[in-house]
């Protein structure tokens, strides 16, 4: 950091240089005031421009135009179609090692020169800012010094606030300081832009958005849509599985599922392990560009019931079967589950799996029942899974007579 008499004399050589059309590549940080505007001013209220850059450029450079033009400084870089008419020259060309590099205020053959390269889409807000700063070069600015999010630091800014929202960008390129520097050259007055932008449009709503299964484990939850007209290149449908309560306008950030699609697919079946589990939860579907901006989620409650298991099949049943138990059933289950046997003089009407069952397994599929009341009976047979869930009851009638 050079001292006040030495940065005092660095900025009369440099005034210098520039009255004799010459470029200091590398600025100088004020110790005084944040901006540093050795100009000269262009005459008038209008810098014309011409540009040999290639069409990705063009978000970029309009951007970088917008800052300036509605700055509030009685300034203005127009877009002219002819070299000949232009006071400035927008092109790839010498940037001395870096990203940009441009001539400082009012002198003939005033250029933007940038560094050559393929602009990539998620690289065009860091371009347009730097086209804007080298714009700043032209209107007459010198670097500034660091802090506060200026455009004019001689590196990228430091201090700047960073959007909490994804798809947003810090797109006030320009700081107070920054505008007054201009407004000392040509009169105005500061003018903030906002504060976030987005770097694409939200992308329109999904259509037709359906969702059908879901009600039980063996069918998934099928969810279709159509896609809207105008969908840009890199938009895709996102799928959130969540507690209940998001349907409600509650939060959670506990997110059980989903996928990310193409928006052509127009359709996603969970095939996820939340597909398999019962409970009430939230599916959100919406659509989002490139950057992960959405529209407005589409959201459906749906509550997943288990399926029991299909009901035992009862064969042939024997009384005292051998001097332990009192019958012997053959009983054929579906796969995975087990048998429970309620006996009572009434039959029961439901599965209640504090109660023991009566039931042991024997062989070739015959089981032996013990403790079954003598009199009238009622057997309830049930099948139940590895979950607990026990099927539909099948009963059987008995007269159950004292052991021989």
């Amino acid at each position: 950091m050079p001292t006040d008499r030495a940065y005092r004399v660095l900025v009369l050589l440099r005034r210098l240089a520039v009255a004799f059309g010459l470029v200091l590549a590398v600025g100088i940080a004020t110790p005084s005031q944040a901006y540093e505007a050795p100009g000269p001013r262009w005459p008038g209220t209008t810098i014309r421009y011409f540009e040999t850059l290639p069409k990705s450029y063009d978000w970029s450079l309009k951007k970088a135009t917008q800052a300036w033009n509605r700055s509030g400084a009685k300034v203005k870089f127009r877009k002219v179609k002819s070299r000949s008419k232009a006071q400035v020259v927008v092109r790839f060309g010498d940037t001395h090692g870096y990203g940009g590099y441009a001539s400082i205020g009012r002198q003939r053959g005033a250029y933007v020169h940038l560094v050559r390269g393929k602009l990539r889409v998620e690289d065009r807000a860091y371009t347009g800012r730097l086209i804007a700063h080298e714009f700043g070069h032209v209107v007459g600015l010198d670097h500034a010094r660091p802090g506060g999010c200026k455009l004019m630091e001689a590196g990228w800014p430091t201090d700047c606030r960073e959007p909490a929202q994804q798809g947003l960008y810090n797109c006030r390129w320009l700081a107070k300081d920054d505008i007054r520097g201009a407004v000392k050259l040509y009169g105005g007055r500061v003018r903030l832009s906002k504060l976030f932008c987005p770097q694409e449009q939200k992308p329109p709503q999904l259509q037709d958005v359906r969702f059908s299964g879901g009600d039980t484990v063996d069918s998934p939850l099928t969810v279709s849509w159509t896609a809207p007209k105008g969908v840009r290149t890199g938009s895709q449908v996102e799928i959130g599985v969540y507690e209940a309560s998001v349907c409600h306008g509650g939060t959670s950030d506990n997110r059980y599922g989903g996928a990310v699609v193409p928006v052509g697919a127009q359709r996603w079946v969970d095939d996820s392990y939340v597909a398999q589990e019962n409970g009430t939860y939230c599916y959100e579907v919406r659509i989002v560009n490139r950057w992960g901006l959405g529209a407005s989620p589409i959201r459906q409650q749906v509550t997943r019931a288990a399926v029991p298991p299909a009901p035992p099949v009862i064969g042939g049943i024997v009384e005292y079967p051998d001097d332990y138990y009192d019958y012997s059933v053959e009983v054929t289950l579906p796969g995975n589950a087990s048998l429970h046997v309620d006996a009572a003089q009434q039959c029961t009407t439901s599965y209640d799996p504090s109660r023991w069952s009566m039931a042991e397994p024997l062989q070739d599929g015959r089981w032996g029942l013990y403790d079954v009341p003598i009199g009238p009976a009622c057997l309830t047979f049930y099948a139940v899974d590895g979950d607990g869930l026990a099927s539909a009851p099948v009963t059987r009638q008995v007269v159950h007579s004292p052991r021989p």
